[in-house]
Formats: structure tokens, C-alpha cells, sequence
């Protein structure tokens, strides 16, 4: 365009020197260029006329090679005619119409522009001198603007180099100092991180130390009231033989006297001047203990009677077999206790049951009686009855039964404990 505007051949190809008229048009597409500036914000602005952009026209038509030249710029150009078209700016027709031939740049718009340049009038020969000599000023005028403006360009070039340099700087510190802050970070993280595992490893450990405690604790509980409640019904069976042998001592002792009132009275051995005596219930131990009559088989003199149905019968004998079986299950089991605690031993049975067996029947230690003509019960009275004043052990777990040897002075012994024994 500046080919055309300044020193450059028209569109007919003549060399004529259209510098007069056509500084008209620069003037004016200038001027248009300026409102443009002026109108638009800066950051959409080319750096190369950002800086012209508070200057007054006037000002402005010293600068017209930049403003020129930043014509050349397709994207500006575009947004100049995007500027006319939405805005419609108040410039002058002329200003308007050169601008919109400037910026759109149709086929033929140099020679338009050039068209709109007042027609040159012809010119009075010049001296070649003078010519020259005023060429040479104009030329020394454009070098003095190119220099001036190469000088301003490096200077605004200095500016933004040394403007840039200090934000890479700014940049390159907040870099830094984000990397330092993301490290602080980074290792506190994994510190929390490690405190929170160890925390949390503390807290199963003391959860698994806890629920083993809990178990056991229950585990103890339990075992206690198990004992608890065993000790309970020791007791209550301890206080039963208490007043048991309480009411049958005093039942003794009103027998004695009344046997001591009858003149002539038959005595027998138990009632004579030495009555037996029951062994005692051995320390530590309770009269039901298997080991309680483990214990008492062992006492010197002893003798041991059986209330032989009574045992077989029993929880924990031998209730599920035959008669005939069950009791010769009993006398060999017997017989093989009595051998190893050397007690003679006598075991009773109902003779109703026994059909044509002979009366007694003997088998090692152990003596074997068939109650017939009465009950095994009676049977074992009596021999309780007739025996020396030494100790006698009877077993069974009738209460009548117990209560009516305990007179005589025998200790008893539940049928669950003499199975224990022969377990």
C-alpha cells in the first residue's frame, strides 16, 4: 500500500511523484486508524501501536509509518472491519470509506485508494538540483524516522526483555518455593501417614488384647459360677446330712434312754457299753466325694455291705442289662476292689428275683446274700446289726435305707460314688 502512497507508480504504471495528493489519503486513513486505537481495549491491540494509543491525532500523524505499517496485519485488519461493521464509528465518509478499503483490501483496493487522491495538476520544469536536493532531504527525513523508529523499538523491546526476565525471575522463585512447600508437604503426609498406620496397628493390637482379655474374663466367669453353683449344692447337701445326722443322733439318744428304762432289756452288739463309732469324713473332702469313700475303705477293720439293685440300677450302672447280667457285672467289678483295698465286702440282693440260685455265693473278698423271706433292705439292717462295733460302710442311695444303718452307727456311701470308684 505505502508503494502507492508514497513515491510509488500509480495503477497506469506513471511514474509521476504522487506525494502531494495522496498524503491526503494517509492523513485520513491515519486519523481513522487512530479512532480505532483510541476505541479499542489494549490487550487487543498490537504492541506495536499499544503505545500510540493515548495519543491525540495531531501527535498521531508523526507516527503514521507505524501506523501504516501495522496494516499489514491480517488479524488487526480483520478486527478493524469488525469495528466499522458493530460499532459504526462517527468518523468523517471520506476517513470511513478509505479505512474499509484499507482493511478489507478487495481486488483492486490499491488502485481505489489511489483513485481517491485529487487528480495532479502539471508541474513546472524543476531544476534537477533542486529536485535532488529535496529527494535527499526526504530521504534523510525517512532515515531519521527509521532510526528513531528502531530507536523506540529498542527501547520497548529493552523494556519487555528486561520486564519479561523479572517475571521468569518472580516465576522461577514461586516455582521454588511451591516445590519447597510441596516436599513440606509431601513429608508431612507421609509422616501423618505413618502415625495414622501406627495408631491404627495400636488400636488392633489393644482390640485383639482387649477381646482375649473379654474371653477369658468370660471364660473365668463362667468356670466361677459353675464352681459357684457345685459349692452351692455341696453345701446344701452338707447341711441335709447335718441335720439328717443331727435328727438321728437324737433319735438315738431317745432310744438309748428308753432301752435303759425297760428292766431286762436283750442288748445287743451296737447297744452295749461301746457303740460304734462312723468314721469321719476326711478333711477337705465332702461325704459325697468319690474320694471321701475311697478313703474310708482304707480305715483299719472296715467292712463294706452294698445294697447290690440299688448300684445297678443307678445312674451311670448297669440298668440297660439283664438282671442275672447286672449282677454278675457288680460282683466281678466288686470283687476286683475288695481284692485290691483287702475289705470284706458283702453284697445284697432281693432273693424274688434270683429264682433257683442258692442263697449265697461267694467270690473272692466278696460274699454274695439273696434276701429271701424279706428285703434286701432288712437283710442289710441286720447285718449291720450283728457286726463288731468296727467300722461298716454301707452304699446306697435309698434314703430309708440310710437313715436306719446311720442309727446303728454305719457311715454311708451313695451308689454314683461307689461307681466312680470302680470306673
Amino acid at each position: 500500500m505505502r508503494g502507492y502512497l508514497r513515491g510509488g507508480r500509480n495503477p497506469q504504471g506513471r511514474g509521476d511523484d504522487l506525494m502531494g495528493p495522496e498524503t491526503d489519503v494517509e492523513t485520513a486513513l491515519v486519523r481513522a486508524v487512530g479512532a480505532f486505537i483510541r476505541a479499542m481495549p489494549a490487550q487487543e491491540l498490537p504492541a506495536a501501536l499499544r503505545r500510540l494509543q493515548g495519543f491525540r491525532p495531531q501527535t498521531l500523524l508523526k507516527h503514521r509509518s507505524e501506523v501504516l505499517a501495522a496494516l499489514e496485519d491480517e488479524d488487526l485488519r480483520a478486527k478493524i472491519v469488525d469495528w466499522l461493521d458493530e460499532v459504526k464509528p462517527s468518523l468523517p465518509k471520506g476517513e470511513l470509506k478509505v479505512l474499509r478499503i484499507a482493511a478489507v483490501r478487495d481486488e483492486g483496493w490499491a488502485e481505489a485508494l489511489a483513485s481517491r487522491s485529487p487528480p495532479s495538476e502539471p508541474r513546472a520544469k524543476v531544476d534537477p538540483v533542486a529536485r535532488l536536493t529535496a529527494e535527499l532531504e526526504r530521504e534523510k527525513t525517512k532515515v531519521k524516522r527509521a532510526r528513531e523508529d528502531l530507536k523506540r523499538a529498542k527501547d520497548a523491546t529493552s523494556k519487555e526483555i528486561v520486564s519479561g526476565a523479572k517475571q521468569i525471575a518472580d516465576l522461577k522463585r514461586q516455582l521454588e518455593a511451591s516445590k519447597a512447600e510441596n516436599e513440606t508437604a509431601m513429608e508431612a503426609a507421609t509422616a501423618a501417614r505413618g502415625a495414622a498406620e501406627a495408631a491404627r496397628a495400636d488400636a488392633d493390637r489393644s482390640v485383639r488384647k482387649a477381646a482375649r482379655a473379654l474371653e477369658k474374663a468370660e471364660a473365668d466367669a463362667l468356670k466361677a459360677r459353675s464352681e459357684l453353683k457345685e459349692l452351692r449344692r455341696e453345701l446344701t447337701a452338707v447341711t441335709k446330712d447335718r441335720d439328717r445326722l443331727e435328727g438321728r443322733v437324737g433319735t438315738l439318744e431317745t432310744r438309748l434312754e428308753r432301752v435303759k428304762k425297760v428292766p431286762g432289756t436283750t442288748e445287743t452288739p451296737t447297744s452295749r457299753g461301746k457303740r460304734r463309732v462312723p468314721l469321719p469324713v476326711p478333711k477337705g473332702r465332702l461325704p459325697s466325694d468319690p474320694q471321701t469313700l475311697d478313703e474310708w475303705l482304707s480305715a483299719p477293720d472296715v467292712r463294706l455291705l452294698i445294697d447290690g439293685y440299688n448300684v445297678t440300677m443307678a445312674k451311670g450302672g448297669f440298668g440297660d442289662l439283664r438282671l442275672e447280667t447286672q449282677r454278675e457285672r457288680l460282683i466281678t467289678e466288686i470283687a476286683s476292689l475288695a481284692a485290691m483295698k483287702g475289705v470284706p465286702t458283702t453284697v445284697v440282693f432281693d432273693g424274688k428275683d434270683v429264682g433257683r440260685h442258692p442263697a449265697r455265693k461267694k467270690k473272692g473278698h466278696v460274699n454274695v446274700h439273696y434276701s429271701k423271706g424279706e428285703i434286701a433292705d432288712d437283710h442289710l439292717v441286720g447285718l449291720v446289726q450283728r457286726s463288731p462295733e468296727k467300722p461298716v460302710v454301707v452304699v446306697t442311695s435309698d434314703r430309708e435305707l440310710t437313715e436306719r444303718v446311720e442309727e446303728h452307727g454305719a457311715n454311708v456311701a451313695n451308689s454314683p460314688q461307689l461307681l466312680s470308684l470302680l470306673r
